[in-house]
């Protein structure tokens, strides 16, 4: 699995609209959504650009472990460790079907793990954990049987009706930017969680993610290119931005969040 290059990791900290949550390729996504809570700071962000082109230092110190959620059950999740101090290290692995994990060839220091759950079911701390999960470690005190615990959370879809394939057209001219839509949630952490693309039709395409449970969320939508509307046919302002709050409360059977795509107006 390829990471996302440093250049679209800087691109993040001058222009979140860049984070395109509709990125065409999986690791790129995945990726930006294990990555994105570790770039709050200008430092941060450079140090992930580094580790995400490859660029990081080596060391000997390790981290294993296992993922599991607050259910019990173990969690089959992307999991990314990023040092919190200068000189930059990290890594990421995929913990298997009993959750289990192995990261090496740390440098010794404090790293924060993120976990990216593929069923989109378990919550990843990074974003959404009142406090992270950071581990120190060294060449001398490797870290082993770490257990990771992560919050089951709710399910939050989205369909976004296009039936003119607004959002799939190629640019008009090679200087402008084709139209695109981001969809993305605020997280308990004040970091922007953009929902990936799940699936298309003709009609349009399925955003989803997992939200906590009766908790009120800030569901974001921006782009340009393009009007937008809601279930009522009210107009939308995506240029600026339009928060919809979305809360799914315990047992609460979850009901897609449903906009309309139309062409730009001339």
């Amino acid at each position: 699995m390829q990471m996302i290059s440093g250049y679209v990791a800087l691109l993040t900290l001058v222009a979140p609209v860049a984070l395109l949550a509709q990125s065409p390729t999986t690791s790129h996504r995945d990726y930006i959504r294990a990555a994105f809570p570790s770039l709050k700071t200008r430092g941060a962000l450079l140090q992930a650009a580094v580790i995400s082109s490859g660029g990081v230092q080596t060391g000997a110190a390790s981290i294993s472990g296992v993922v599991v959620g607050d259910d019990g059950k173990a969690v089959r999740a992307l999991i990314t460790a990023v040092k919190s101090s200068l000189p930059a290290s990290g890594g990421r692995t995929e913990a298997d079907v009993n959750g289990s994990f192995a990261i090496s060839g740390l440098l010794d220091g404090s790293y924060q793990l993120c976990a990216v759950d593929h069923t989109g079911t378990y919550l990843d701390p990074c974003n959404w954990a009142e406090t992270p999960a950071v581990v120190t470690v060294s060449a001398k005190q490797p870290v082993a049987g770490y257990k990771l615990t992560v919050a089951k959370g709710a399910l939050l879809q989205v369909r976004v009706n296009d039936v003119g394939q607004v959002l799939d057209k190629p640019a008009a001219a090679l200087n402008q930017m084709p139209a695109t839509l981001i969809v993305a949630v605020m997280t308990t952490r004040h970091t922007i969680q953009p929902l990936p693309i799940v699936s298309k039709d003709s009609g349009g395409r399925n955003h989803q993610t997992a939200i906590p449970l009766n908790k009120a969320v800030s569901l974001n939508l921006f782009g340009k290119g393009f009007t937008l509307a809601d279930t009522s046919g009210k107009p939308l302002d995506v240029t600026l931005g339009t928060a919809v709050p979305v809360q799914i409360g315990p047992g609460q059977a979850p009901q897609p969040v449903t906009f309309t795509v139309g062409p730009a107006k001339p």
